[in-house]
């Protein structure tokens, strides 16, 4: 599993939405989306860019 950290730059596997990690909460990553929106992804749905 890849390890995220605040500030991140991460793109969604599943979706085309990229964002900043704003929050980790176990396997949970919170994201800034670049329109502003907070969204929750297990860690194994994101990739680092």
């Amino acid at each position: 599993m890849m390890q995220f950290q605040a500030g991140d730059m991460v793109e969604t596997l599943d979706d085309v939405i990229t964002g900043r990690v704003i929050a980790i909460d176990g396997d949970q990553v919170t994201i800034e989306t670049e329109t502003g929106f907070p969204m929750v992804y297990p860690a194994t749905s994101l990739i680092k860019v």
